[in-house]
């Protein structure tokens, strides 16, 4: 839980940082994470290979973006 935070908060500071590189490392940043809620979202589905949250939900990443 606290890694994903820490992830969130790490991002967040990126696309604050005034200069264009480090913005777009945010928003790579909060694609990754995105990719991972989605793969725990449907991680029954598909094999293990991929990495996924354990508690960040869909729901709670929408929550933290707006």
């Amino acid at each position: 839980m606290l890694g994903e935070i820490k992830e969130l908060q790490i991002a967040h500071k990126y696309l604050k940082c005034p200069f264009f590189e480090k913005k777009v490392r945010g928003i790579n940043e909060l694609k990754e994470i995105y990719h991972k809620v989605i793969n725990s979202a449907s991680k029954g589905r598909n094999n293990e290979q991929y990495s996924y949250t354990k508690w960040l939900t869909i729901e709670k990443y929408q929550q933290w973006l707006l």
